[in-house]
């Protein structure tokens, strides 16, 4: 139970301290501190959760005899009130399962502002730090908050993983502490080199799903309107095998209203070209950089030949054998004499019967 000497609390900052005696003015907002950190903080302990009854009760008593019970933080909504909003809720998952500091974390992503009341919206921020900034992990010991929203040095914080939020669970044992670099204040951790890698995986897909709940502007899982039908991107991505492995390419969308208009009015290309200048997605490739995707410049060597073919028809100069014409194409123009059309034009020299160029010794 705290005390608080003035029932001001209530009114704006600048009416509630004018006139007031310092040594009120400064209790009152140490009062403020302690209740707005006990509310996050102890979350689990201040309200019902998962079946279990609440542990505790914080309130304010006021000279005149009232009292203004403390109401929990909901960072997950997990409330009774929130029921109805749409929180995915991935199974939880172990770490260094059987082993010193074990711990379980809950995935959770948070749905899009435009599928939660925007009062409830805005409790999910804290009066210091905005929903951008609460990203990431939650970190408890023996159920008491101790990190609130922090990807523990695996990621920067970026508005589009704002709805991913990771609860991980520990024990209030000496080993658990020892394992997770938990100091006296309890106030950080840090993660521990077996449980790095795991805990990567996790927070991709959890920051993968932020992401896509994010830009799909409030879809979730569960409705089947495909964004395609509402959106008309300039490029789009594309996951192909290469050699065993999986990488990620962006290719511009060929049913773009600009590309349609373009084969009909090429004098029209001017503005296409601004477009795709101009509509880079730099952003995405930046987001699904940072989650460790791999790009490759490489294409389907039957679609890069036919490609190249078509290439060497409109640039082939006046009286140039098409074997030279492909050997200076591949030496001088882009994007052709990079590596993602070295295959593609090894095919077609051979198709062509080209002798392979002799290489300048400098």
């Amino acid at each position: 139970v705290l005390l608080e000497t003035d029932r001001t609390h209530e009114e704006p900052a600048s009416e509630k301290d004018e006139g007031l005696p310092i040594h009120v003015r400064l209790m009152n907002r140490k009062v403020t501190e302690i209740i707005e950190h006990s509310e996050s903080a102890f979350h689990r302990f201040l309200g019902p959760i998962e079946g279990r009854p609440k542990r505790l009760t914080l309130a304010r008593i006021f000279e005149d005899g009232s009292v203004h019970k403390c109401t929990p933080w909901d960072p997950f909504l997990q409330g009774k009130a929130h029921l109805d909003i749409p929180v995915e809720r991935p199974p939880q998952q172990k770490v260094l399962r059987g082993q010193p500091g074990e711990a379980t974390l809950q995935p959770v992503i948070l749905p899009h502002e435009s599928n939660v009341p925007a009062e409830t919206f805005a409790s999910l921020a804290l009066t210091n730090r905005n929903l951008n900034s609460l990203q990431g992990f939650y970190v408890y010991r023996e159920e008491r908050l101790i990190v609130a929203g922090d990807w523990l040095g695996l990621y920067p914080p970026e508005i589009h993983y704002s709805l991913g939020r990771i609860a991980i669970f520990l024990s209030n044992d000496k080993n658990s502490d020892k394992v997770w670099s938990i100091k006296v204040n309890k106030d950080s951790v840090q993660i521990p080199d077996a449980a790095r890698q795991e805990l990567v995986r996790i927070a991709k897909s959890t920051r993968k799903r932020s992401n896509d709940v994010f830009r799909r502007s409030g879809q979730t899982r569960g409705q089947r309107t495909d964004i395609s039908k509402t959106l008309v991107p300039l490029w789009v991505q594309k996951r192909v095998d290469l050699d065993g492995e999986r990488f990620l390419q962006f290719k511009l969308n060929r049913t773009h209203p600009l590309v349609k208009l373009v084969v009909k009015e090429p004098q029209r290309l001017g503005a296409l070209l601004s477009s795709i200048e101009g509509g880079m997605p730099y952003e995405a490739i930046k987001n699904l950089m940072s989650d460790g995707d791999k790009f490759s410049e490489e294409s389907d060597p039957t679609v890069a030949l036919s490609h190249l073919k078509e290439v060497i028809d409109v640039l082939a100069g006046e009286d140039e054998k098409p074997c030279d014409t492909l050997t200076r194409v591949a030496k001088d123009v882009a994007p052709y004499n990079s590596t993602a059309f070295a295959v593609a034009v090894g095919l077609l020299r051979a198709e062509l019967g080209c002798k392979t160029p002799r290489r300048t010794v400098e």
